[in-house]
């Protein structure tokens, strides 16, 4: 008899723990950009980026309210190019491909100038999306 009242008790408390249960938040992401140089390519490192499955975009001109997770394609007149985009250990590393670029794309990124790096992931149960300015050396003026 005391192993049924037992199980009573304790079937009584994990229903009751369960109700308790808080819906988790969105993570904080994309705080701090990084640019640096890898030979002929230039990385952009995005931290904290808890988040996979994830799109990346250089563009020339700032994305609109287009650009979400759901929607991770930015509008054409933004003049964006798509990035190779690895995580790992909360860490986003986009690649910017110099050898992939046309003569014309090449001459949309100025040396110095401001560009706009759109990335957007998922990790269940969160999706994002984030716009960061960032300064791009020109392919064709960058050592390497």
């Amino acid at each position: 008899m005391r192993r049924i009242a037992r199980r009573a008790v304790l079937g009584t408390l994990v229903l009751a723990g369960c109700g308790s249960v808080v819906p988790p938040t969105m993570p904080t992401f994309a705080t701090r950009v990084e640019t640096t140089a890898q030979g002929r390519n230039v990385a952009f490192t995005v931290t904290p980026w808890p988040l996979d499955s994830t799109v990346a975009f250089l563009c020339v001109d700032k994305p609109g309210a287009e650009f979400t997770f759901d929607h991770p394609v930015p509008a054409a007149s933004a003049r964006c190019v798509p990035l190779d985009a690895k995580t790992n250990d909360d860490r986003l590393v986009a690649t910017f491909n110099r050898a992939a670029l046309t003569p014309d794309q090449v001459g949309q990124f100025r040396l110095m100038a401001p560009a706009y790096l759109a990335v957007a992931g998922k990790r269940a149960p969160f999706s994002g999306s984030t716009i960061l300015t960032v300064v791009v050396v020109t392919p064709s003026a960058a050592p390497g």
